[in-house]
């Protein structure tokens, strides 16, 4: 960033650097030049905007991995909408969106989803027979 002032840290022998430019937004960076921060957002804007990155790409599996300054939140896991425990999106005004992998799910599928997910027997494979059966929950 232009104009900005530069440190180190070194955390868990890996080097990231810090710059803060003159508006007061603090990137991370790995020696790559890549957003990445694994303790926290790799960037923060004077406004409240938070991002939460390793190697590029949104990614925070505790929470939401992009706080904007409105209070909208989006939970990204390896670069994707992703929140397996609720909406992936909720935006300042309070409407939801539901995401799983990328995937944009309406509430009635997601809860579906979800619950097949805590099925026990869901996509077990069982050979009964000499034939192969995949269980699904319904």
């Amino acid at each position: 960033m232009a104009g900005s002032a530069n440190s180190e840290i070194i955390m868990k022998k890996e080097t990231l650097t810090v710059e803060t430019d003159e508006h007061g937004t603090t990137e991370y960076l790995n020696a790559s030049g890549q957003l990445h921060n694994p303790h926290g957002p790799a960037v923060v804007r004077a406004d409240g905007y938070k991002a939460y990155y390793i190697n590029d790409k949104l990614h925070n599996p505790h929470g939401p991995a992009l706080v904007g300054a409105d209070g909208s939140k989006y939970h990204y896991i390896n670069g994707k909408l992703h929140n397996e425990n609720g909406p992936a999106v909720v935006h300042a005004d309070g409407s939801k969106s539901y995401y799983i992998n990328g995937d944009r799910l309406t509430e009635s599928e997601f809860k579906s989803w979800q619950a097949q997910q805590s099925a026990p027997l869901h996509n077990k494979t069982a050979t009964i027979d000499g034939i192969e059966y995949t269980l699904i929950a319904k």
